[in-house]
């Protein structure tokens, strides 16, 4: 199924247990939205053959507790970020010009044992999938990649970092220039050995974005 220019009210899907996309969004316009589930570990909860080109969101989409399976994102501008908290993605990729995208564990409003479940279910996911994100040709305006491993990111080396939390967690991140500071204390909080810190190409930091990052290259933290 296709949809081409179409415009889609603001929707909270929640709920486990279900399959959307098998859909192309062509240029297509969203007022945002909620994606979410909180009870199932797995995320059965699963959004799959979904590809969108040059859509828009004008208010907030958020994402937790979804599978991202077989999804391509080509040109995406939208209002805020692209939070996608206590997701899971399997050969998902993002090109073209991007805004900021955002992902973090489950909520701190579940308790200790349900994130720990969430978190074990992921690990789990992760170690069966060969490749999770190709950001390689995106043009992102910022990132947030600590909770996928960055073994399983496909991306460009000249501006997209390779982190190690072993060699992070060896360092003050305080003497480190902001962007690499950043990406330090993110990936000593990350659950997997490595992550991909961003320089963001939409950023009208990116130049010094890219230089403080390189710094961890510099002193074998990156790569």
């Amino acid at each position: 199924m296709t949809h081409v220019k179409e415009q889609f009210p603001y929707a909270k899907i929640l709920g486990t247990d279900r399959v959307l996309g098998g859909t192309e969004l062509d240029r297509c316009r969203f007022e945002g939205g909620v994606l979410a589930q909180d009870t199932d570990p797995a995320c059965g909860l699963v959004v799959r053959d979904l590809v969108m080109r040059g859509c828009r969101t004008t208010g907030p989409a958020e994402f937790h507790g979804v599978t991202f399976d077989g999804v391509t994102v080509d040109g995406l501008s939208h209002g805020g970020p692209l939070v996608l908290n206590a997701c899971l993605l399997r050969h998902v990729t993002f090109r073209g010009k991007i805004g900021v995208i955002g992902g973090g564990p489950a909520s701190t409003a579940h308790p200790e044992a349900v994130r720990q479940a969430f978190a074990d279910a992921a690990a789990a996911f992760y170690a069966q999938t060969d490749w999770a994100l190709d950001i390689t040709e995106a043009e992102l305006a910022g990132a947030s990649l600590s909770q996928i491993p960055g073994h399983l990111v496909r991306r460009d080396p000249e501006t997209q970092f390779l982190v190690h939390r072993a060699r992070a967690s060896a360092v003050d991140s305080r003497t480190l220039p902001m962007a690499a500071e950043i990406a330090v204390e993110l990936a000593k909080l990350s659950p997997y050995e490595t992550m991909v810190a961003v320089a963001p190409k939409r950023s009208k930091r990116f130049a010094a974005a890219l230089e403080e990052l390189t710094v961890l290259r510099d002193l074998r933290i990156a790569e």
